[in-house]
């Protein structure tokens, strides 16, 4: 199961991603799982964010209007409103888009 999971990571497609889910990996083998599941979340929300800035640069007009709205909420970076306004607007862009598939 672990050389599985050790692949996996190896194809992680996104440059912007893969660092990140081979942290994860990495604190999963040191023990650290609940470090494993934060990097791993850190993970799937910078994947989700990379797959709609593509989105977005392929003409979807909902994910250009997301792509908009990303930076500001990068610049607002950990404080009480940071991460989760943005974990949020990722997830409900996600769900919306999705749904439209």
């Amino acid at each position: 199961m672990a050389a599985d999971l050790e692949t996996l990571v190896a194809q992680v497609w996104s440059p912007e991603v893969r660092p990140l889910a081979e942290e994860a990996w990495r604190c999963y083998n040191a023990g650290a799982i609940r470090s494993s599941i934060v990097a791993t979340w850190a993970a799937v929300s910078m994947d989700i964010i990379v797959k709609l800035i593509r989105l977005a640069d392929e003409g979807d007009k909902a994910a250009v209007q997301f792509r908009e709205e990303v930076p500001p909420l990068k610049k607002r970076g950990v404080a009480p409103t940071g991460p989760p306004v943005l974990a949020r607007t990722v997830l409900t862009e996600w769900a919306r888009l999705h749904a439209r598939l």
